[in-house]
């Protein structure tokens, strides 16, 4: 949403791209805390120390990874696609 937001008022290359950072970032924050907190007590995983190395040596990078991917992916199609999104 904060990206979105962003956007909104700033619809320019430059203003694509701080949005997608704002995204980058707020996502990490949020899937980091959620594996942290809710997604590694359901697997039965407890302890604070393992916790922490599990999201920043293996949930942390694949969410990096990922979200690269999605930007990449997104940037080159998005002016292709925003006509028919907008009809919706």
């Amino acid at each position: 949403i904060p990206a979105a937001m962003y956007y909104a008022k700033n619809r320019s290359k430059k203003g694509a791209w701080i949005a997608f950072a704002i995204g980058f970032i707020c996502q990490l924050i949020v899937s980091s805390a959620s594996n942290y907190f809710f997604i590694l007590d359901l697997y039965g995983i407890s302890g604070h120390e393992v916790k922490f190395t599990m999201v920043l040596t293996a949930f942390l990078p694949f969410n990096a990874v990922k979200n690269i991917l999605v930007i990449l992916l997104t940037y080159p199609i998005y002016k292709r696609v925003h006509k028919f999104v907008e009809l919706i």
